[in-house]
């Protein structure tokens, strides 16, 4: 399993200028995660479950706690590392579970087909296809952006930029990209997220600005979502 305690998750929304001036900051004080390519940025596309009555959708605008959202993701379009995961909002905190799945087994829950449980081994594999069964979800939407990742050297914060978001609705085409929308935010529209354990040094807090931007729950399965609904 990957993610096996709640962490805290801060967003804020940032316009260009913001953007390049903590892209300064972050590189004086952090390092570059060590899967991005060649620009600094790696890409992310998710495939994103919901019911019929778009219950996780309603969760994330009505703020419910705790919540969930079920996904497909996979980075930089690397088909041999997939992975299925469970995102828990729960009192401020976030929680992700996640196992890595195949190619065979994303194709059969995009399509809706049973996948052959008692010949998985891995326990966390197992139980979110299940609740995923259980739970009568089926993929609703596909989101691609950029991400631009910093680690900070001596803990377990990271901090992100996200840029460039789009969506689908053809799920039938993932994890191939079909005909995909850019979000009409503005060209120079940012997600900043913060992600830590325990504590964030003040260093971090200083250099990022963090008390001078205003917080958000922005969703971008929300966010996409809404516009298609």
């Amino acid at each position: 399993m990957s993610g096996g305690r709640f962490r805290h998750e801060d967003k804020y929304i940032l316009d260009g200028i913001q953007a390049e001036i903590l892209k300064k900051r972050a590189r004086a004080i952090m390092r570059p995660d060590s899967h991005v390519r060649a620009d600094g940025y790696y890409s992310i596309k998710s495939l994103y479950f919901d019911s019929i009555d778009n219950g996780c959708l309603f969760d994330s605008a009505n703020g419910n706690d705790p919540r969930a959202k079920f996904r497909i993701r996979l980075y930089n379009n690397d088909t041999g590392m997939i992975r299925l995961e469970k995102k828990i909002k729960q009192r401020g905190l976030t929680l992700k579970k996640s196992a890595q799945i195949s190619i065979e087994e994303t194709a059969a829950l995009v399509a809706g087909e049973p996948v052959a449980l008692e010949s998985i081994d891995n326990d966390v594999k197992k139980f979110l296809i299940s609740e995923i069964y259980n739970r009568g979800l089926f993929p609703v939407m596909i989101v691609e952006y950029e991400r631009l990742p910093f680690v900070y050297p001596t803990s377990d914060i990271r901090f992100t930029l996200d840029r460039r978001i789009s969506y689908s609705t053809d799920v039938r085409s993932f994890p191939d990209t079909g005909r995909m929308t850019p979000v009409k935010a503005g060209s120079s529209f940012y997600i900043m997220e913060l992600k830590w354990n325990d504590h964030v040094p003040d260093i971090v807090t200083e250099y990022l600005s963090v008390n001078t931007l205003q917080r958000s729950r922005f969703s971008k399965y929300y966010y996409c979502r809404s516009m298609t609904v």
